[in-house]
C-alpha cells in the first residue's frame, strides 16, 4: 500500500449509539515483513469500545513489523482505555514488534492524571 492509503473501518460496536468511535489503520508502509502501521483508536477510548479497538489493533499489529498508535484524536478516555494502552504496549513487546505511542490528547493525559497513572511510563515520553 502507498504511504497515504487510508483503510477505514466501520463504526465500533453496535451499542455505539454515538457513532463517533471508528478505530482505523491510517497507513501501512513497505512490504509485509517490514510493514509499518499507524493505528488511531478513534475518539472514545472507553470501556464500551476497548474490545473493538483491541481486536482491530491486534489485526494491525499482526500485519506490521512496526506500529505507531496515534492518540491525538482521543476525546474521551477512562480507566479501561488506560488499561488498553498498557496492554497494547505489552502485546507489541511480546511479539517483538517496534512500538510507539504518538501525540496523547488532553483526554488521555487527563485520564492518566485522574487515576494516578504515570503516563510517561506507559507511552514512553
Amino acid at each position: 500500500m502507498a504511504d497515504d492509503d487510508v483503510i477505514p473501518d466501520p463504526p465500533g460496536d453496535e451499542g455505539d449509539t454515538s457513532g463517533r468511535n471508528a478505530p482505523v489503520v491510517l497507513r501501512m508502509e513497505d512490504g509485509p515483513a517490514d510493514a509499518a502501521a499507524v493505528f488511531a483508536p478513534g475518539d472514545a477510548l472507553t470501556v464500551v469500545h476497548v474490545t473493538d479497538i483491541a481486536t482491530r489493533y491486534d489485526a494491525a499489529l499482526a500485519a506490521a513489523g512496526r506500529i505507531t498508535v496515534d492518540l491525538a484524536e482521543v476525546g474521551d478516555c477512562d480507566t479501561a482505555g488506560m488499561q488498553l494502552l498498557i496492554a497494547m504496549r505489552r502485546r507489541a513487546a511480546a511479539l517483538d514488534k517496534e512500538f510507539v505511542f504518538q501525540a496523547p490528547s488532553a483526554a488521555v493525559i487527563a485520564a492518566a492524571r485522574c487515576i494516578g497513572v504515570d503516563l510517561a511510563a506507559i507511552i514512553g515520553e
